[in-house]
């Protein structure tokens, strides 16, 4: 299999809470155009890897996008660069409506607003229909779409997107799953998901990184992770 290149490279990432270490060595690349889900339980380090990419902890080791070293960036340097961070939905600004919400993310990409907003309006319609409507008086679905469609207003080419499927019925996942996959295939958008639920995943990711306490256990396709046993049984309910 070919190999393209990488837009994202970590190595021997340590990431440290005070005196206290939450990653230990971690250690990955991803794949410019592609899809990549990080899975695990909670606590496993997936949102703290997300954070440390993002410029909002402390760490050692080596994180580079483009071939540019990201340890002196601050966060609103990294969204210039071209990543945007979608974290949990609890993030957004509640007593604002939609629109005004996505508009927060656009402070790094005045030229394209009109044009941003509308690939969000036609990737969640209902957001369009629903524009002047608080973000506190929404549904879970509505406000992790909000969520996403503020990261995107940034116009990203690495887009980063933590537990997405959280709290959400099954229909709305599938909606968010078709939204990423759209980005992903029609913007050539590369796109790294952490998710508790492996199950999302599978018709998403081309390469899966299980974490867990830290580290990195095992990286590797659909394919090669669900022929594992205790990998099936443990993250992806014992499909077939």
């Amino acid at each position: 299999m070919s190999v393209g290149p990488m837009m994202l490279e970590i190595q021997n990432l340590h990431v440290f809470y005070g005196k206290a270490e939450s990653l230990h060595g971690v250690s990955l690349n991803v794949e410019a155009g592609k899809i990549i889900a990080i899975i695990g339980p909670v606590g496993a380090g997936k949102s703290t890897l997300f954070d440390a990419i993002f410029g909002l902890n402390t760490w050692t080791g080596s994180i580079t996008f483009e071939g540019t070293d990201l340890s002196k960036r601050t966060s609103a340097n990294i969204v210039k660069m071209g990543i945007s961070y979608a974290p949990e939905r609890g993030n957004l600004f509640t007593q604002m409506n939609v629109r005004d919400n996505l508009l927060t993310g656009a402070y790094t990409a005045h030229q394209q607003v009109a044009r941003n907003l509308e690939v969000v309006y036609e990737l969640f319609p209902i957001l369009k229909e629903r524009e002047s409507q608080e973000v506190s008086t929404q549904s879970g679905g509505e406000r992790q779409m909000v969520s996403l469609g503020r990261a995107l207003m940034t116009n990203p080419r690495l887009l980063l997107v933590d537990e997405p499927t959280i709290g959400l019925s099954p229909k709305v996942s599938l909606d968010i799953a078709a939204a990423l996959t759209r980005l992903n295939r029609e913007f050539g958008l590369t796109i790294v998901i952490a998710e508790q639920n492996a199950n999302f995943t599978l018709s998403l990711a081309e390469q899966i990184v299980l974490m867990e306490a830290g580290n990195v256990i095992r990286t590797g396709t659909q394919e090669e992770m669900r022929q594992e046993h205790v990998i099936r049984e443990s993250y992806f309910g014992g499909m077939e």
